[in-house]
């Protein structure tokens, strides 16, 4: 061991030192280009803090405490981007393999329990459909075609800011296909955009400068012009929110740059698309994500339940008690309910509180006219949900036409009204 560290040592100290530098250069660049500053900074990071404790090893003891500390004040999934910077870093720069590190690995797990990291909201077809019928274009014609792209390609807003006009070709007179070159699996992708949205694209597309020296395709656009001007990723993450304003919907300031990603992959899961579509769609080599938009899925989650209770028949039990619903109460329920207080002898009784044979139920034929029972029969028709104009509607059609008193009906539509609460409690019994 000692042998094989002093030839290693003897090998440094006789490379030149433009070999070294160079050999730097090239392992820097093995890292992701796009990200190589915040990779070199982990690092750079990890070794002053070893160089402040003044340890020399890269032990797993080491960088348990080193992330110990880092849990203190850093989230869950930033957490584990450092240790996934680290890996690669420390990988090429120093030949440590911290993957290895099964007990910083279980610690970094344990630490995300119960985390739940924020997600950008989605818009639903509603939404996209009120969008795009709703808004005027003169002010907001650049978001629909924003969002026209975004939700046909499930695109990033790194793609979408690097989307440049020879990107989109016409395909047919209803078609455009689009490519994407510049993905982050480094994988072209492409997709097409239909009929019913190429008219949007080409209304905004017709509004280009003829003099443009920038062949981005997104440019900025005003009160129904557009300028020179290209658009920045800034602008580009803010449309989503700019839309959930215009829409009203709680909370826009969640709806972030990755809305159009999320929303397409949703409504694609919602239709039933199966993983490998999902996958292709929105070009994700892991499985993983995929089955997070299916495993989320409304339209998934009903169908799953569906399949479970198809062949589980129930009995009505219950009434439903949504507005307008009808509840049908038996006979000993509504004297339980009401017989207290029609025999308040404050209220008057009426003397023509008769009933035609046609429109009576049949207990009432046992019943002496102008009884209690009698009255209870006539009440058991109204529906006690219904406001109190219905009810005395009702108690007119039921009474035939009969002429009633106004303190009778003012006086029982009140107790009918206090007593429906008492109704909706009990069991429907058939």
């Amino acid at each position: 061991m000692s042998l094989t560290s002093d030839s290693d040592n003897e090998s440094e100290l006789l490379t030149p030192e433009f070999i070294k530098n160079e050999a730097s250069t090239v392992v820097d660049n093995l890292l992701p280009p796009k990200s190589r500053y915040k990779y070199l900074k982990a690092y750079d990071n990890f070794i002053k803090w070893r160089a402040s404790k003044r340890v020399k090893s890269f032990s797993e003891s080491v960088l348990l405490v080193y992330f110990q500390e880092l849990s203190k004040t850093l989230q869950p999934s930033t957490l584990w981007s450092v240790y996934s910077m680290l890996k690669a870093t420390m990988s090429i720069k120093n030949n440590v393999q911290i993957n290895l590190y099964t007990k910083l690995t279980t610690f970094l797990k344990r630490f995300a329990e119960g985390h739940k990291s924020k997600k950008s909201k989605v818009l639903t077809a509603q939404n996209i459909e009120t969008f795009l019928n709703e808004a005027p274009d003169y002010h907001f014609l650049l978001l629909k075609v924003v969002l026209v792209f975004g939700l046909s390609g499930a695109c990033r807003g790194k793609e979408l800011l690097t989307l440049t006009v020879d990107n989109i070709q016409k395909h047919s007179d209803e078609l455009l296909l689009v490519t994407l070159p510049d993905t982050k699996n480094k994988q072209d992708r492409s997709f097409i955009i239909r009929e019913e949205y190429k008219k949007i694209v080409d209304k905004y597309q017709e509004l280009r400068p003829t003099d443009m020296t920038n062949n981005r395709f997104f440019i900025q656009y005003h009160n129904g012009k557009c300028t020179r001007q290209v658009i920045g990723k800034n602008k580009l993450s803010s449309i989503p929110r700019e839309i959930a304003s215009f829409l009203n919907l709680p909370s826009p300031e969640m709806y972030t740059g990755h809305c159009f990603r999320r929303t397409s992959a949703t409504l694609l899961a919602d239709s039933g698309a199966d993983l490998t579509l999902i996958k292709r769609h929105g070009g994700w080599k892991s499985s993983t994500v995929a089955e997070g938009y299916i495993e989320e899925s409304v339209e998934n989650k009903s169908k799953i339940s569906s399949k479970l209770v198809d062949n589980i028949k129930l009995k009505p039990a219950y009434p439903s008690t949504s507005k307008g619903a009808s509840i049908s109460p038996t006979w000993t329920e509504i004297t339980e309910i009401l017989t207290p207080h029609l025999n308040d002898t404050s209220v008057p009784h009426s003397k023509n509180l008769t009933v035609s044979p046609s429109t009576a139920p049949k207990i009432q034929q046992n019943a002496s006219p102008n009884s209690n029972q009698h009255k209870l029969c006539l009440f058991s028709h109204i529906n006690f949900r219904d406001t109190t104009v219905d009810v005395q509607e009702r108690i007119r059609v039921v009474m035939n036409g009969t002429r009633i008193s106004t303190p009778f009906f003012e006086r029982h539509v009140a107790r009918l009204t206090r007593a429906h609460k008492l109704m909706h409690a009990l069991p429907h019994l058939k």
